[in-house]
């Protein structure tokens, strides 16, 4: 179920462009996003309300040459991408999120599986940028059970200057306010990319 986006996702906005740090690390480091500098880039970001907690469920990104990124990603892994849990340094009680952030990343129409580990209300945030000037991002909440994953599906675009991040149903049509769509649940493997440092990136 969609719902309004409040102010809370203000925080992990401004946060894509202050320092982050590694959850259960010590070790400060630019966020995703600085890593992927003069590139195309999508970044999704999930949070509960107030940013207090993380949130308690596990994402997967499949790009539009079917790559993947994220929990239970299979052999064929989206490069130069990240996925992990992030704080800002400057505000770590209320600005947690899970991340995963792609650079290089190429246009055309992306899936998000989610799977929560418990009944919880989250939001996704999608963010693209050009590598140039061009950004854009989009947001939307749901509510989530353990015994439901779903998947969401947008379209990410840029073309002289100008970026585009559109929600969409399973076969590209547009949507306004995206929704669940059900999917077999993930697995039960750990498999988590992650690559880091961000020189990886490079």
């Amino acid at each position: 179920m969609h719902r309004p986006v409040g102010v809370y996702c203000i925080l992990l906005i401004l946060g894509i462009r202050g320092l982050a740090q590694t959850a259960g690390s010590e070790k400060m480091q630019e966020p995703f996003a600085w890593s992927c500098h003069g590139h195309p880039y999508v970044g999704v970001f999930a949070s509960v309300p107030f940013h207090r907690t993380f949130p308690d469920l596990e994402f997967r990104l499949t790009d539009p040459l079917g790559r993947t990124a994220g929990y239970g990603s299979h052999k064929k892994k989206i490069p130069y991408s990240n996925y992990g849990k992030t704080v800002l340094p400057s505000h770590p009680e209320g600005s947690k999120s899970l991340e995963l952030a792609v650079c290089r990343a190429v246009p055309g129409r992306y899936t998000i599986q989610v799977r929560p580990h418990t009944k919880l209300h989250y939001t996704f945030m999608i963010t693209g940028e050009d590598g140039k000037y061009g950004n854009e991002s989009q947001m939307a909440s749901f509510d989530g059970d353990r015994n439901r994953t779903c998947r969401f599906w947008f379209n990410f675009d840029f073309k002289d200057g100008k970026v585009q991040i559109r929600w969409s149903d399973e076969t590209g049509r547009r949507l306004e306010t995206p929704e669940c769509g059900e999917n077999p649940k993930i697995g039960n493997d750990r498999n988590i990319t992650f690559l880091h440092p961000s020189s990886n990136w490079q």
